[in-house]
């Protein structure tokens, strides 16, 4: 049973440091492709208005912003810890079930 208990774990982590990866690349190349410019109808902001940042590289364009990511490492803590979580919950069948079988039974049928 720890063998696959210890194949979940180990899977889980991989997959959670590669989410990890994809994400902190993906969104904000996803941010900067699906929202590259929020302009402002002035100069100031009033009740409802976008509150990102200026961008200096538009000519040009007074009041236009720029929508950020931030990525907090609590969330991707929590991230992380959620995918090693599930990786364990999801082998845990497998796992007992594995166990409970017995070789000869198992090499019966490869």
């Amino acid at each position: 049973m720890s063998q696959f208990m210890i194949e979940g774990i180990m899977m889980s982590l991989m997959a959670g440091v590669v989410g990890i990866v994809i994400g902190s690349v993906g969104a904000p190349t996803i941010t900067s492709l699906l929202l590259p410019h929020i302009s402002m109808f002035g100069t100031r902001g009033g009740p409802g208005s976008f509150q990102g940042y200026t961008n200096p590289e538009v000519p040009g364009a007074p009041g236009s912003q720029v929508a950020t990511v931030v990525l907090n490492p609590q969330l991707v803590l929590l991230a992380f810890g959620i995918a090693v979580l599930l990786g364990v919950l999801g082998s845990l069948y497998p796992a007992w079930r594995a166990s409970r079988t017995s070789p000869m039974e198992a090499l019966r049928y490869e």
